[in-house]
């Protein structure tokens, strides 16, 4: 059996601080859950997240500038990117790190009363990310590079407020009005309503006892979802995805599933999902 060799395509952030300890995400293909990875032929600790990227830590530099990034899987295949990443030599006015990007947030606005989780996501974020919004901590649970989970805090005021990001390597960013708190008092819908786009599947047995997937938009770890008006069991993937146990059936036939965020946005899908 011929050994294939993996490819790198991407690193992000591409540079960093000499001291290292700070997370990087490399992209390409062919990796596998024994793939290790050196950086300037230093072992770094690396986490297979598919067979196309990698959660990796940089270790601490042995001298600055460009430096190769080497990828062997546990079949033994093996890329290298020639100045894969670089580190950043000491003193660039306190600016360790490249600086993070804000892409998008989502959602975008939500009740003043917060403890519910938005979605943010950009480029270069790492494990000792911190956000606040509107100058407040907020609760931030690193998802990868490019992705965080943040709880928001109660807000000071209503309307849009900036949301900043500091890395642990001390780059910054601020998306300015990134977020809206939205004025109390509409209709008793206190945060952004959430969207359902899919249920896969969308039908199964009477007995139920087995899990569907439900994507959309604007979901929070506080999100409950019914089938047929019975509680189902919910498990929180992400702002756009929910993993959900369908209860045993009342009936056959089409029902509705109904999602209840933990900022009080709600939404039904009419018939979304059929018992057999």
């Amino acid at each position: 059996m011929p050994v294939i060799d993996p490819t790198i395509t991407s690193v992000t952030p591409n540079n960093g601080a000499m001291a290292g300890y700070y997370y990087i995400t490399i992209q390409g293909k062919d990796f596998d859950r024994k793939t290790t990875v050196y950086i300037d032929d230093q072992a770094a600790t690396s986490t297979y997240m598919s067979a196309t990227e990698l959660s990796v830590q940089v270790p601490a530099g042995k001298r600055s500038g460009a430096v190769d990034v080497k990828v062997v899987t546990g079949a033994k295949g093996t890329a290298t990117m020639t100045g894969g990443f670089t580190y950043n030599a000491p003193g660039g006015g306190g600016q360790q790190g490249q600086a993070p990007t804000i892409t998008g947030i989502t959602p975008n606005s939500g009740a003043m009363g917060g403890y519910y989780y938005i979605t943010i996501k950009g480029t270069g974020f790492d494990r000792g990310t911190k956000v606040t919004i509107d100058d407040q901590a907020a609760n931030t649970t690193y998802i990868s590079a490019t992705e965080l989970s943040v709880m928001v805090p109660t807000g000071k005021r209503s309307g849009a407020v900036d949301v900043k990001v500091v890395t642990g390597k001390q780059g910054t960013t601020t998306m300015a009005g990134g977020f809206t708190y939205n004025v109390p008092g509409g209709g008793g819908q206190q945060g952004q309503a959430p969207t359902i786009t899919s249920v896969t599947p969308n039908s199964g047995a009477m007995g139920g006892y087995y899990y569907i997937t439900i994507k959309g938009t604007g979901f929070d770890r506080g999100t409950k979802v019914t089938i047929d008006d019975q509680e189902a069991v919910t498990t929180y993937i992400s702002a756009t995805e929910l993993s959900v146990m369908v209860p045993r059936a009342k009936r056959s036939g089409a029902v509705d599933v109904k999602i209840v965020t933990g900022a009080k946005g709600t939404v039904t899908l009419a018939g979304g999902f059929t018992y057999r």
